[in-house]
């Protein structure tokens, strides 16, 4: 989950008052549940979206990570 620090796979924005980060380039491997896990150490995680390919029946290689706050904890 290294691999998803790295500056060019992530966007920050405000929706509503709730901060949603978009992630790009998740590894192939990585799970629904794996993702809110990470992510749950920068902050409470209201809502995970990861779209899937209904072709393949994996997932795109992004997600949308929605928190309950505008505030992230020792994300960058």
């Amino acid at each position: 989950m290294a691999a998803l620090a790295a500056r060019d796979t992530m966007a920050l924005r405000v929706n509503n008052g709730l901060l949603v980060v978009l992630v790009r380039k998740i590894p192939w491997a990585v799970t629904l549940s794996e993702l809110r896990e990470h992510f749950a150490q920068f902050g409470h995680v209201q809502k995970c979206t990861v779209p899937l390919d209904k072709q393949t029946g994996f997932h795109r290689g992004r997600a949308w990570i929605q928190f309950s706050s505008k505030e992230l904890h020792n994300a960058l």
